[in-house]
């Protein structure tokens, strides 16, 4: 039996350095973006999370994508 994995949605994520705890460690905040299409490529996707992560007061640690997929058997 054949199994297809038919993706639906395409979410982007940056983990974002916002500051520091008492002891020295990073602090982190998770950004989403929904709705991303999911034909998109890797590298677009990437040069997307470039663009925006310009936008950030923090550094962006960590670039994520996440793709939802149906399996259908064939």
């Amino acid at each position: 039996m054949a199994v297809t994995a038919n993706t639906e949605s395409t979410k982007l994520i940056l983990k974002v350095i916002t500051g520091q705890t008492e002891s020295g460690a990073d602090k982190y905040a998770q950004r989403s973006f929904a709705n991303i299409n999911p034909d998109i490529t890797t590298a677009d996707l990437y040069d997307v999370a470039e663009g925006i992560s310009t936008l950030q007061t923090g550094d962006v640690s960590k670039v994520q994508r996440q793709d939802t997929s149906t399996l259908v058997s064939e």
